[in-house]
């Protein structure tokens, strides 16, 4: 008999003897069941230490929240040499981690958000002090290397987040703070490029002037400007180069260099014309195109303009002109007034040495009033020359001949002078109010002979020409013309008198006349050219869209435009485009 087996069956083990069967299907069902079992302990066993574990991590941070690390307390254990890494929760338990995160977590914030304000004060007082940038950077290289090192002593970990942390916001700060130094900086140095292009641009007109005054009689004034504006230019590219200067920056400056060169020109031409008050003589130069008695520096100047550009000087001559006479008479009345009682004992006393035949002392008497009253002055120097004679009688010849001329009309000063030692004083007082008399006549004749030419059509343009001429411009009314010719006349007149000279007043008129023929000879051809570039103004906002040809023509091309219309007559079968045809074509005619 074979000898039992010292280990007990399967069935004997597990307690499964009692399952009988060929296939053992009672075994297996065991075995699931009993896996079944343990796996749902292991899933109670897990579940209840996740939950413990969860509940210690929440106390654990609560804990480390109520009892932080204080940046105080950081640095005062520093200064101390005691060690607060031991108030830091234990790293072996849940609750421990727990709170020791909380506290690093609390405490990180508080370093950073210290240094942040730190940082901040530097980039606010560096600003207001305009810092250099360098120095900036050694001061927010302190701030982050210090607080690295605060939390480094209570965490290497943390002291690595902190460094990282404010390394970042360290270099966006200085990033900013270098790009606005950078930018005030470069404003700087462009607004003190700017101040020196506007000093240039201000000196302009004086440094002309002394181009023109210095210009040598075998110079070439022209070019002498030409490159003066030229090195001007090139001051203004050297000075906003390399600062950001914009294309019309430049271009605007140029222009300006280009119309201070102009006004200096202008400036010149007219002070001049103002010292030796030929303002309209030099008027009447330009429009005749004869320089021979106006100043030679004028004439060269006049030379280097542009022909719009004089006809806008003569128009700024003719206004200044009339400023002048303005300002004249209101500083004279003005004058005439405030020295009324000096005047009137001057007067007096003038009357007086002249009964007593002191004529030195009636002359000192003239000469006060001279000072405030040029008219007054002139009335009693004519009553000093009458004067007094110690001859009893006139010689009979000297007196039928004088009164020959006086009858003809025809007596003079110098007749009077040259005869003066044979008069009495009665005939010399009546042939000197002759002579007076017939400037009178002759001013009264000249006056009726202007009346009757503006009362009718001005010499050489018609009543509709000059209806057009006064619309645009009062200087050229009718009554306005006579108002200047009239004072003119009267001053030469005066002058006459004062003198002791002739004057043809009849032909000064005349001559008057003529020249205020050429200044609306001027003025239409201004109007003209003025009216004609409106139209092409018109046509081009008219057909632009349609006639891309029109964008190349110019303000003033108006044999453009004439050709342009001609090439398209349908055009021009508009009533519009074909009064604008016609006023180009009669503008061409009269040019």
């Amino acid at each position: 008999m074979a000898p039992r087996s010292r280990y007990l069956g399967i069935q004997r083990q597990i307690g499964t003897s009692g399952y009988r069967g060929p296939s053992g299907v009672g075994i297996q069902q065991a075995q699931r069941t009993s896996q079944m079992l343990v796996s749902a302990l292991n899933d109670m066993s897990s579940y209840f230490m996740k939950k413990a574990g969860t509940q210690a991590e929440i106390e654990g941070a609560e804990y480390g929240a109520k009892n932080p690390i204080t940046e105080e307390q950081l640095r005062a254990s520093i200064a101390g040499g005691e060690d607060l890494g031991k108030s830091l929760g234990d790293q072996d338990t849940i609750f421990g981690r727990a709170s020791r995160k909380a506290q690093l977590s609390i405490v990180e914030s508080e370093l950073e958000l210290s240094a942040k304000k730190q940082m901040s004060s530097v980039i606010y007082n560096a600003t207001i002090n305009n810092t250099d940038p360098a120095e900036v950077a050694d001061d927010l290289d302190s701030i982050t290397n210090e607080f690295a090192k605060l939390s480094n002593g209570l965490s290497p970990i943390l002291g690595q987040r902190v460094f990282a942390s404010l390394n970042t916001a360290s270099s966006g700060k200085y990033s900013t703070y270098n790009q606005k130094f950078a930018n005030n900086a470069f404003a700087e140095i462009k607004a003190k490029k700017l101040a020196i292009v506007s000093h240039n641009l201000n000196s302009i007109s004086d440094e002309v002037t002394s181009v023109i005054n210095g210009v040598k009689d075998d110079e070439n004034l022209g070019i002498k400007l030409v490159a003066y504006e030229q090195v001007a230019k090139n001051k203004i590219m050297k000075d906003l180069s390399g600062v950001g200067t914009k294309a019309t920056t430049f271009k605007a400056n140029f222009k300006t260099v280009e119309d201070n060169i102009l006004q200096a020109k202008n400036n010149f031409i007219i002070s001049n014309a103002v010292q030796s008050d030929k303002e309209l003589a030099l008027v009447k130069a330009i429009n005749s195109n004869n320089y021979k008695k106006i100043n030679p520096k004028i004439a060269r100047v006049l030379k280097t303009m542009k022909k719009e550009n004089i006809v806008k000087l003569k128009e700024a001559l003719r206004n200044e002109a009339v400023k002048q006479n303005q300002d004249i008479e209101t500083d004279n009345k003005n004058r005439i007034l405030e020295n009324g009682n000096a005047i009137f004992d001057a007067n007096t006393k003038f009357h007086d040495f002249l009964a007593t035949g002191n004529k030195d002392k009636a002359q000192e008497q003239i000469n006060i009033v001279k000072k405030y009253d040029i008219n007054k002055a002139e009335a009693l120097q004519e009553k000093l020359a009458e004067g007094k004679s110690t001859r009893p009688e006139s010689d009979s010849s000297t007196l039928i001949r004088l009164n020959q001329k006086k009858d003809a009309g025809t007596l003079t000063y110098a007749d009077l002078s040259n005869a003066t030692s044979l008069l009495n004083t009665e005939d010399r007082i009546k042939f000197n109010k002759a002579i007076t008399d017939n400037e009178d006549k002759e001013l009264k004749s000249s006056l009726i002979s202007l009346t009757g030419l503006l009362n009718t059509e001005f010499p050489g343009f018609t009543a509709k020409t000059m209806e057009t001429i006064i619309k645009n411009d009062g200087y050229s009314k009718p009554r306005a013309i006579y108002q200047r010719i009239k004072g003119k006349l009267e001053k030469l007149k005066r002058e006459a008198v004062r003198g002791g000279v002739e004057v043809d007043l009849v032909s000064e008129m005349e001559s008057m006349v003529s020249d205020v023929s050429a200044e609306i000879t001027t003025k239409l051809a201004e109007q003209s050219l003025n009216t004609a570039k409106k139209q092409i103004s018109k046509l081009k906002v008219r057909l632009s869209s349609k006639y891309e040809e029109l964008d190349n023509i110019g303000e003033a091309d108006f044999g453009k435009v004439i050709s342009f219309l001609d090439r398209n007559p349908t055009l021009k079968k508009t009533r519009e485009i074909k009064n604008i045809y016609n006023i180009i074509k009669k503008h061409q005619e009269r040019s």
